[in-house]
């Protein structure tokens, strides 16, 4: 026998009504457990605070959906079997399975309800609450230096580091954010060309006092940082570099990065997660990784260009922003080709026969003769430019009729990207070229193809992680409704605390499938089975409980 159309709403609205105030109970709690961390990290002001419990709501009510659901259902018929309405039912020969389809019929719709939520909603205010906690650099920056007395990843690169006293905030000024370093020390590291992991220092930069300008970009959050040095000096690491020191100020930067907010598939909907498999080139972690090896090729390339001129004909010339420069080598001269430079050596060290000569704009020719010169170019990509740098050492410079000698000559200019160069932009549509045999046994290779694998990974985590933390709405409401009638003695908190055990066991092999499917070795191609195991973490704790809740409650229906 079925139970009642009357009853059944009865029930149901019971659970419904217990479900509601549950729920919005532990999003309450846990929108404050959220906020705990920014504002701790951040030092939120109180505006902030309030636009991130605005947002972080509807996302924690999405996360508290199994836990109210299976509470819900615990309560409600832990209550109808603590009054006898169980044993009426059972007598008036209705199965346990009818009394059962109330809480069936709310997992379902709290399941469907969750899945809607996590896939457009979630995502969309997660990333505006990361929006608003990032909206403010300068305080964040701030309390970096109060805890650490340095700030690091101030670029994507993570090639300058910030040391300093203190530090505190001045009032924005036209949309840009202000902050003053007291006692601050800036780094500059270049990476080794023998190990990449290792970072040597090249510049130091030091100040009683520096104001940092942040400028934050609307549409694509990318972020510059300038420096105003008041009264200090730069001291390169190489000492015949001399150093530059500022008896009133002189400026550092800009530094330019992208959005501080990482990309994160938590943060994209359905369709961004689905565009994203379809062309993962689009990711920002792959841009970013493809960028890094085409400023290289572009280097390698230009680099090429000048080696390639100078063994030629013993000469190559620079014109740019009005500025021609000439340099050219005595035959003997040593040239060493690296990846990212070229250095010139005289063949004997007492004679200097590498001469750089400046015309156009400057009032008279410059002309110096040096015994080694180094020469490092870098592209320019939104001016389809190359900048390049010279630095001569034991140099002679001749300006006219007068005659210096010093140890260090520097020059640096922007020249127009010869064609060659500029055509290596073409693989910033196709990665693959990186990842596929064109690169085969190379790092960029390994690196990118592992990003395209830690890409593919996390979206299919992250799309089942969701589509099981729904379905264990439904799990979760089914055991609770059949430990409600399992306690017939009343003591249905005791049925939840027992209960909630493989709730927690559910909800924590979700989270933990999650991550173990995104750690990607480095020798990905052998066999990597992380995305095996996250998957199988992902759904084994769904599988077990709601294989184990349908026995019980079909056993149940049979007693």
């Amino acid at each position: 026998m079925r139970l009642s159309w009357t009853l059944s709403k009865y029930i149901f609205l019971d659970l419904l009504k217990v479900f509601m105030m549950t729920n919005g109970a532990l999003a309450g709690i846990m929108s404050f457990g959220g906020m705990l961390k920014p504002l701790m990290q951040g030092g939120l002001e109180a505006g902030q605070v309030v636009e991130i419990l605005t947002y972080l709501s509807p996302a924690m009510s999405a996360y508290t959906f199994p836990i109210a659901a299976l509470f819900a259902a615990t309560v409600v018929y832990g209550r109808l079997s603590a009054d006898n309405e169980i044993v009426a039912a059972r007598a008036g020969g209705i199965s346990h399975l009818s009394i059962a389809m109330p809480a069936i019929a709310l997992g379902c719709i709290v399941s469907l309800a969750s899945m809607a939520i996590l896939c457009f909603i979630v995502p969309k205010y997660t990333l505006k609450v990361e929006k608003v906690i990032y909206s403010n650099i300068a305080q964040i920056l701030a309390t970096q230096i109060a805890r650490n007395h340095q700030i690091d990843r101030l670029t994507d690169e993570n090639d300058t580091v910030v040391y300093a006293q203190s530090a505190h905030v001045l009032e924005p000024e036209g949309g840009t954010q202000r902050l003053v370093l007291v006692g601050p020390m800036i780094v500059r590291y270049s990476q080794s060309p023998t190990d990449k992991r290792l970072k040597i220092p090249l510049e130091f930069y030091t100040a009683r006092q520096a104001t940092i300008l942040i400028r934050q970009e609307e549409n694509t959050d990318r972020v510059q940082f300038s420096f105003t040095m008041d009264g200090g000096m730069r001291l390169p690491r190489d000492a015949s570099g001399g150093a530059i020191a500022g008896i009133d100020a002189f400026e550092f930067g800009p530094i330019e990065r992208g959005s501080m907010i990482k990309e994160n598939t938590k943060f994209m909907v359905l369709e961004d997660l689905q565009q994203k498999l379809r062309e993962p080139w689009t990711s920002r972690r792959v841009q970013t990784t493809l960028e890094q090896f085409i400023n290289e090729d572009q280097q390698i390339g230009m680099a090429d260009i000048v080696d390639r001129e100078l063994r030629e004909t013993g000469s190559v010339t620079f014109d740019g922003d009005g500025e021609t420069y000439r340099l050219s080598a005595a035959p003997g001269t040593t040239i060493t080709k690296k990846p990212d430079e070229i250095i010139l050596t005289s063949p004997d060290p007492k004679v200097a026969a590498i001469v750089l000569r400046q015309t156009g704009g400057v009032p008279q020719p410059i002309e110096a003769r040096a015994t080694r010169l180094r020469l490092r170019s870098a592209p320019l990509t939104d001016e389809d430019a190359m900048h390049v740098q010279l630095k001569l050492d034991d140099v002679t410079i001749k300006i006219g009729a007068d005659t210096s000698t010093g140890k260090s000559f520097e020059r640096s200019l922007v020249v127009p990207m010869p064609p060659e160069v500029k055509a290596m932009e073409q693989y910033r549509r196709n990665p693959y070229r990186y990842a596929s045999r064109a690169g085969e046994g190379t790092r960029n290779q390994n690196i990118l193809g592992r990003d395209l694998v830690i890409l593919r990974h996390d979206i299919y985590a992250e799309l089942n992680g969701r589509s099981a933390f729904a379905v264990s709405c439904l799990v979760l409401a089914v055991i609770g409704c059949v430990m409600g009638m399992l306690f017939r003695s009343g003591n249905f908190l005791s049925a939840f605390a027992i209960s909630f055990i493989p709730a927690l066991m559910c909800i924590t092999l979700i989270v933990a499938g999650q991550r173990t499917a995104g750690d990607v070795s480095w020798r990905y191609w052998e066999a990597d089975s992380s995305l095996t195991i996250g998957l199988t973490l992902i759904w084994s704790g769904v599988t077990v409980i709601g294989t184990l809740a349908f026995a019980m409650l079909w056993r149940l229906n049979r007693t």
